[in-house]
């Protein structure tokens, strides 16, 4: 982001889009410091397939798709990856420390 005094770093608030379009009409950014700390959210993205659904008929319910975290700009991850792999069982849960 240019100002005129050289690059800026940001990064995205907002992003608002047209309801009927979904074209993105506005973006709000805000500047940071890479060593500044910040909470945020950091998608959360499913991978894998789990057995109990492939083999048992059951349903993955995504109950968040975010997670916040603290950590300094610069160090903010894409997303957290969430094997699902590991659910076997038709009642089974996946917690994350």
């Amino acid at each position: 982001m240019p100002d005129g005094t050289g690059k800026q770093t940001a990064l995205i608030r907002h992003v608002q889009r047209d309801p009927r379009t979904d074209k993105v009409l506005h973006v709000d950014f805000f500047r940071v410091s890479l060593k500044e700390r910040l909470n945020v959210k950091v998608a959360l993205r499913f991978v894998g397939e789990a057995p109990a659904v492939k083999n048992e008929g059951g349903v993955l319910l995504h109950l968040m798709d975010a997670l916040e975290v603290e950590c300094e700009a610069g160090d903010i991850p894409e997303y957290f990856e969430v094997d699902v792999t590991p659910l076997t069982e038709i009642d089974a849960i996946l917690h994350a420390e």
